[in-house]
C-alpha cells in the first residue's frame, strides 16, 4: 500500500495534499457512507483536488464500462451499492465538481457519467 508519507516524499506536500483532499475515506463500512464522505470532502477540497477527482472518476467509469460490458453480473459481484445508489452518488460527485470547477474536464466528466448511468440501467 502506497502511503501518504511516501506520496509526500515522492511528489511533495502540495501534490500529496491535493490527492488526499479527494481520497475516499477507507474506514466507512458501506458504499453509501464512503461516497457521502467523499462528496462532503469535495465541498472543501482545493480546485486542484477537484481536477484530480474528475480525471479519476472519468477513468473509473470508463474502465468499468469497458471491463464489464459483457458481464454485468460479475460487476455486481465485484462492487457494492445498488444501481440507484451508484447513480445517485456518482451524480452528486459530478454535480459537486461541476458547481465548483470551471474547466473543460467537467464536460468530459458529464459525458462519461451519462454513459455510466446508461450502463447501470441496462
Amino acid at each position: 500500500k502506497y502511503t501518504a508519507d511516501e506520496m509526500e516524499r515522492d511528489f511533495g506536500k502540495s501534490v500529496s495534499d491535493f490527492v488526499l483532499g479527494v481520497t475516499e475515506p477507507g474506514n466507512e463500512p458501506s458504499f453509501e457512507e464512503r461516497k457521502r464522505g467523499y462528496v462532503n470532502g469535495l465541498l472543501k477540497a482545493p480546485i486542484e483536488s477537484l481536477i484530480i477527482s474528475a480525471a479519476d472518476k472519468i477513468n473509473n467509469m470508463r474502465s468499468t464500462i469497458e471491463e464489464y460490458a459483457d458481464n454485468k453480473e460479475l460487476f455486481w459481484k465485484d462492487f457494492s451499492g445498488s444501481p440507484e445508489s451508484r447513480i445517485f452518488f456518482y451524480g452528486k460527485i459530478v454535480e459537486t465538481i461541476k458547481d465548483r470547477l470551471s474547466n473543460p474536464i467537467v464536460d468530459e466528466l458529464e459525458n462519461v457519467f451519462t454513459e455510466y448511468r446508461d450502463f447501470l440501467k441496462e
